[in-house]
């Protein structure tokens, strides 16, 4: 099976990164880290001569921030998998959210961005809606 990403090259490509598909957010059941967003822009960029990537979506506010702040970095060919200074630690630490789902955040949400790998196992019904879209 062919890659999408080697199936066609684009004029241009908008890319909506949205967060709602992240493991700590609380309307969805993805369990994606923000590394995958991360990949997926990576691996996206390079097939379009123009792109322009949007965010979106996402409840949690601790994990857009890390998720969307990760994504400028990737896009700046900076690693985000690095320490915060201690200003974008403060700014994560006095951010408030009330929701009924939500959590307390984990300590490391306030010190980096970059979340572990969640390597799966990726759902049944997900492989279908793949398979859905590939299909020619």
């Amino acid at each position: 099976m062919v890659p999408l990403v080697e199936r066609f090259v684009p004029d241009a490509l908008v890319i909506q990164t949205g967060a709602d598909g992240l493991a700590d957010d609380p309307q969805a059941k993805l369990e994606l880290s923000n590394r995958a967003l991360w990949d997926a822009v990576a691996a996206l960029v390079p097939t379009a001569p123009r792109v322009l990537v949007v965010g979106g979506g996402g409840y949690n506010p601790w994990s857009v921030a890390r998720a969307w702040t990760g994504i400028w970095a990737t896009l700046n060919g900076i690693d985000p998998d690095v320490a915060l200074p201690a200003g974008a630690e403060r700014v994560l630490r006095d951010l408030t959210w009330n929701h009924s789902r939500g959590r307390n955040p984990p300590e490391h949400w306030f010190t980096t961005l970059a979340d572990r790998r969640n390597p799966g196992p990726v759902r049944d019904g997900i492989h279908r809606i793949i398979e859905a879209v590939l299909a020619p």
